[in-house]
């Protein structure tokens, strides 16, 4: 049954970023295209729609919808994923905002999210941060909230070459599917995780190696938000699996925003 689900999003997906692509005339603006051919990471010499996360977007979000019992963690996917989707899409159609406005935009939302639905990072194997993270929300919720942001960022830093970004994702959406099936009480975040790499690898066939459809900061903001919130999650079962791996498993994309920084 779940093997059906997997295949029928991947097809469906498939299908609509064929449409996405061929039928673009549909959004009847030109602002959803790439078409500056001169920056150094540029391979296209055509101009090239850059709102293909939508479809991951619309895909997962109706998995959420439809496929899941309602909780804290798939509400934290919906709205979380959401708001920085929006807000990342806001970029691909050519609405600017300051680097330093998106800043302070971000760190609102997801610390408004963090707090209303109470995402925790319960173990760091420190001791003495530990004992903070329990008995201080507002420490805790800035905590998690710095997380996800290094991880939201780190992400739209790696989307520029062909298939970079959504080759990294699905190695860290294998490592995770492999952790969850070594252990019982996983099976929602295994299909979750399959759903996901299922739309990432259709996007990767018209994505790599000569681009048809980009990402753009949409798409990128959206798994970044969700594969974070999705590696707190299990890192939050106590599954026995250090949490120092997480930060192995997401040390190039941390490194990316350390580098961009200094």
């Amino acid at each position: 049954m779940v093997l059906d689900k997997v295949i029928f999003f991947y097809l469906l997906s498939v299908l609509l970023n064929y449409i996405l692509i061929k039928k673009n005339n549909f959004f009847f603006t030109k602002r959803i295209f790439d078409k500056n051919f001169l920056k150094p990471q540029s391979f296209h010499k055509i101009p090239t729609i850059r709102i293909g996360g939508i479809i991951i977007y619309i895909l997962i979000l109706a998995n959420l919808f439809f496929f899941y019992d309602k909780s804290n963690f798939i509400y934290s996917i919906i709205f979380l994923g959401s708001l920085f989707y929006f807000l990342g899409f806001a970029g691909d159609i050519q609405i600017h905002i300051k680097p330093e406005v998106r800043l302070i935009i971000m760190l609102i939302l997801s610390f408004f999210i963090i707090y209303l639905f109470s995402i925790k990072i319960s173990n760091t194997q420190i001791q003495f941060l530990n004992k903070i993270l329990t008995t201080n929300l507002f420490f805790s919720s800035v905590f998690v909230c710095l997380c996800i942001l290094f991880v939201i960022n780190g992400f739209n830093l790696i989307d520029g070459f062909n298939g970079l970004l959504t080759i990294h994702t699905l190695i860290i959406l294998s490592i995770l599917y492999y952790l969850c099936s070594q252990y019982q009480n996983t099976e929602n975040i295994k299909n979750l995780i399959m759903i996901l790499g299922a739309v990432c690898l259709s996007f990767l066939f018209f994505n790599f190696p000569r681009a048809n459809i980009f990402l753009g900061d949409g798409g990128a903001y959206f798994l970044g938000s969700t594969v974070s919130l999705i590696i707190i999650e299990i890192n939050n079962l106590n599954l026995g699996i250090p949490p120092f791996f997480f930060a192995a498993l997401l040390f190039y994309v941390f490194f990316e925003v350390f580098f961009f920084f200094f």
